[in-house]
């Protein structure tokens, strides 16, 4: 079953700065506030911790019409949101794009967010399919959450907190 906004924000799984437009029926819309290029030489080794590639910030521009935005090429970025989120033990996280991000050709990549995880800064991955122009605290994301039997194991990886 999934939360409706107002529950979302009742249980205080997403966190942080908030309002009125960021409030959906079944999900609370993400500002982007940082996006950065991924780079190589990441290594997922069969045990132990996963080895992050280096990121490098994308630096917003300043528009013709006066508005700071980030100008992407295709391809994959990390990015960040202004709002956390700590999941319950009875529930999980999924990000979806805003229709309005697929609208010009931009897609949200992200794993199922498990019961026990926090951040004060939620992240994600864009893929940017045609060039974009994105404001600097556009609402690209929705979160969602949806209640599972309770875990007796809260998520605690090497990305807590992160």
């Amino acid at each position: 079953m999934n939360l409706t906004a107002k529950d979302i924000l009742l249980r205080g799984i997403i966190k942080g700065e908030l309002n009125e437009d960021n409030i959906a029926q079944i999900g609370i819309d993400l500002n982007v506030v940082e996006i950065f290029n991924i780079g190589s030489g990441g290594l997922i080794p069969i045990k132990g911790k996963t080895k992050l590639p280096n990121y490098t910030q994308v630096k917003p521009v300043t528009n013709s019409d006066g508005l700071k935005v980030w100008i992407l090429s295709p391809g994959m970025y990390q990015v960040k949101f202004l709002q956390g989120c700590t999941i319950p033990l009875d529930c999980s996280l999924d990000l979806f794009p805003r229709s309005s991000l697929a609208r010009v050709g931009g897609d949200i990549i992200s794993p199922k967010w498990d019961p026990g995880f926090y951040t004060d800064q939620m992240g994600s991955f864009l893929v940017a399919h045609k060039t974009l122009l994105i404001e600097v605290g556009a609402r690209i994301a929705q979160a969602c959450v949806t209640i599972n039997n309770p875990v007796e194991k809260p998520y605690n990886g090497q990305f807590q907190g992160r």
